[in-house]
This record gives C-alpha cells, sequence and structure tokens, in this order.
C-alpha cells in the first residue's frame, strides 16, 4: 500500500531545522492520527487509522513514525477482517511504542499492541467482553512496567456504557485490573500517572441529576479508585476531555469543557491537587454565537507551563498556553487559508519544550496531518494551504465551581484478554516538500 504525504514546512532555524511544518498523510481518504508522542530521540510516533485495508475490512489501525524535520521513518497499519482504530500512543524508556484503541472483529473489543523502535510489532492484546468495549487513553508508568489505559466498558445490554480503566503489563501477559462505573452511561476519555497515582478523567453521573466533569484517583497497583470529584456546572451535559500531571508533586491539569450559553462550550481548566481540592479553574473560549469549542488534550512542560488543544473557531486547531498558576499566555490557532477545516486531536511535546506537536485531520488534501510549532507562540503566518495565526478574540477568566457526592458503584469487570488475528504490513510512504 502507498501512502502519499505533503511536507509544507517554515524558514529553517538553527541547525536547519524547521521551527514548523505540517505534514499530510493520506492513503486513500478519510483517515486520521489520534494519538502522538516523542521518543528520547526526538522522533515523533502517531498513531490512527487509514482507509486501504490489509484484510477485507475498512480502516486498519495505523502507526507513523517521523523525525524532527518532518521526514518519515517508517510507518505500519496492521487489523482484523473489520474495521480496527488507535486512539493514542505513548513511549517508553527504551523508544518501545504502545498503543491502544479497538477492534471490531466479532464483537468491538480494547486494542492494546506493543511496537519496538523501529516499527516491529511486539504483541497484539484484545479485552474482549460481550458487548461493545473501547480504549481511549494511555499512559505508561515510570518503571515501564505497566501500560496504564482508559475507556468504556458496555456490561449489557440492561447497562449503558460504564467507565473503565486498567492496566496491562509492558510484556502483554498476566492479568489486567479493572474498576467499572454502574450508573448511567459514562466514559473515560483521559489518563495520567503522576509519581504516587493514576488519575483519569471523562464523564461521571449522579443519580439521575447529569453529566459532570468527572476526576479519579486511582491505585497503581489495582487501579482501585481511593477518591472521585464531580464538578457540578449546569444541567447541561458536559465532560472532562484529558489530564496531564503538573511539577514534581501529585498535582494535575484537567481539561474540560462548560455551557457557555446558547447552547455553545467553552473551555474549562482546573489545577486540582491529589486531595482532588481545585487549586484554580479557568474559563476559556473564543466563539461567536455560531461556534462552540471543543476540548481535545493538555500537556505540560518542564517548567510546569500548560499546552491545551481544542477545536476553536470554526473547525481550528486551537492552542492555548498557560502558566502553572493559571495565567494566560497566549492563544494561536492552525485553519486552511479558504477555510478548510483542521482539526486536532492530541499533543506533546519534544525533551526540550521548545516545540510541541499536535496529531488529528485536515480537509485540504484531505488527509491525516502531524502539526509541529514552537512553543513560545511565534512563526505564525501564511504556509502554503495553511495559515496560522494568533486568536482573533478571546475571553479568559475565573470559573466558580461546586462539587457533587459520589454514589457510584464499582466493580470488577467481566473482559477476556486474548490474543486477536492481526495482519500487519509496512505502508510504502513518500514524501513531495512544499514551500510555504
Amino acid at each position: 500500500m502507498t501512502v502519499s504525504s505533503k511536507l509544507i514546512q517554515a524558514a529553517a532555524g538553527a541547525g536547519g531545522e524547521p521551527d514548523l511544518f505540517i505534514l499530510s498523510l493520506e492513503a486513500t481518504s478519510g483517515e486520521s492520527l489520534n494519538g502522538i508522542d516523542v521518543d528520547t530521540n526526538g522522533d515523533i510516533v502517531a498513531c490512527g487509522f487509514f482507509n486501504d485495508p490489509v484484510g477485507a475490512g475498512g480502516y486498519d489501525a495505523g502507526l507513523v513514525k517521523v523525525n524532527s524535520i518532518g521526514e518519515v521513518l517508517w510507518s505500519k497499519v496492521s487489523g482484523t477482517s473489520n474495521s480496527d482504530y488507535l486512539q493514542d500512543c505513548v513511549t517508553d524508556s527504551n523508544d518501545n511504542i504502545y498503543v491502544v484503541g479497538y477492534y471490531t472483529d466479532s464483537n468491538t473489543g480494547c486494542l492494546i499492541q506493543k511496537y519496538a523502535p523501529d516499527g516491529t510489532i511486539t504483541w497484539t492484546r484484545g479485552l474482549d467482553g460481550t458487548y461493545a468495549d473501547r480504549l481511549y487513553a494511555c499512559d505508561i508508568s515510570a518503571d515501564d512496567s505497566k501500560i496504564y489505559f482508559c475507556g468504556y466498558h458496555d456490561a449489557s445490554t440492561s447497562f449503558p456504557n460504564s467507565y473503565y480503566a486498567g492496566y496491562l503489563g509492558s510484556s502483554g501477559s498476566g492479568t489486567a485490573d479493572y474498576r467499572l462505573q454502574w450508573s448511567y452511561s459514562a466514559t473515560g476519555q483521559g489518563i495520567c500517572v503522576t509519581p504516587n497515582y493514576v488519575y483519569t478523567v471523562g464523564t461521571g453521573y449522579v443519580g439521575t441529576t447529569g453529566s459532570w466533569p468527572q476526576i479519579a484517583r486511582h491505585s497503581q497497583t489495582n487501579m482501585s479508585i481511593s477518591s472521585r470529584r464531580l464538578t457540578s456546572t449546569t444541567s447541561q451535559v458536559t465532560s472532562a476531555n484529558a489530564v496531564a500531571p503538573i511539577g514534581s508533586s501529585n498535582d494535575v491539569i484537567l481539561l474540560g469543557r462548560y455551557p457557555g450559553g446558547a447552547g455553545k462550550y467553552g473551555l474549562l481548566i482546573q489545577r486540582i491537587t491529589s486531595g482532588l481540592a481545585i487549586t484554580w479553574s479557568r474559563r476559556f473560549y473564543s466563539f461567536t454565537t455560531t461556534y462552540s469549542m471543543q476540548a481535545k488534550d493538555v500537556v505540560t512542560d518542564s517548567d510546569d507551563n500548560i499546552y491545551i488543544l481544542a477545536t476553536g473557531t470554526g473547525t481550528t486547531c486551537c492552542i492555548v498556553k498557560y502558566d502553572a498558576d493559571g495565567n494566560y499566555q497566549w492563544a494561536n490557532e492552525l485553519d486552511g487559508v479558504s477555510g478548510q477545516n483542521v482539526s486536532p486531536n492530541k499533543i506533546s511535546l519534544d525533551q526540550s519544550g521548545d516545540y510541541f506537536y499536535v496529531a488529528g485531520t485536515e480537509s485540504i488534501t484531505p488527509a491525516a496531518m502531524i502539526f509541529k510549532a514552537p512553543t513560545d507562540g511565534s512563526k505564525t503566518g501564511t504556509y502554503g494551504s495553511f495559515v496560522y495565526r494568533a486568536v482573533p478574540t478571546a475571553v479568559d477568566g475565573t470559573y466558580n465551581t461546586s462539587t457533587q457526592a459520589d454514589d457510584a458503584l464499582y466493580l470488577s469487570a467481566t473482559l477476556t484478554l486474548k490474543a486477536p488475528s492481526f495482519t500487519t504490513t509496512d505502508i510504502s510512504m513518500t514524501t513531495s516538500l512544499e514551500e510555504g
């Protein structure tokens, strides 16, 4: 299978490395990159799905590795006879790559894979129940021994989706531990590991009062939930989408959304302690009465700066920077020059903290996309078919929240750990350079 790619670069910086690039990757159509991470060599790995199956299905799980100037090093697809999707990835200290998502072979089952640094697949595992199960986010323990993940488990036809989190050993063996929330439909959407805990975020319910942004603190040993917090906003449905560690403490940054009126949503950003107390809350939006913002991902650097990824006005890639105290720094967005959509999914930083990388899609080619830019907010301008600009109007401020009591019941999941039958193949990629 041949995947075409287009690389748009900004002017070269020190050492000849571009300060900005936009890499578009396409097999046929409808591709997406949903997860991204940077390894110890400064190479970027991104995962998602491509529309050129290795079997008889539709989409296949896809993984690509590029260097810091946007050159494709290798790419892989793997899949069952039906569609398969990757949603997130993480690298360990030896540059092994772990990906999570879901496959649709017989049922919809949770998918976990491990790849060597050269793209050789090490193992594939499925966590499969009777009905639908999916994973949306992953992180790795400090000693590289456990891959933590979250998503949802569909327990039976009598219950909606259940909030679901667990881990698998880095060897792909052993019994994973789980906890479920059996109270209305809920989904785990983000996860991170701190020195002492694992945190997950997503949607949570209290009784019949509605859906709230939820954060749960888990034991690293067995994923039991020691504390849970739901932040009440209004009766409108809202959620937490991502979480990231900050500093050397067990504090985290939660990213979610809040109802801003007229049926529209903005971003909710909170710093939360290990006791799940809220240190500060911020709200951010750049929409008009026509558009909402959608929270996507959050990362932090070694100086405790916070980088928020979201969709902005219309469908644009919006990046917002705060410091550790919640002080607003800057906001930029990437869009097509003629109004074509750019849809972001995940963000990652390089080891130096000088550049961020975004995985997503763009409708210009159309294709899956990797976007690189400096973390100081500079290098705005027009690059080929894309424009990177400062957000023209933005509102930022504090946000008052209340909390709801926890009335959820957590039980062990009934999922089977197995090795689904996956076919894997290399993708031969060609790259052309278009100067911006």
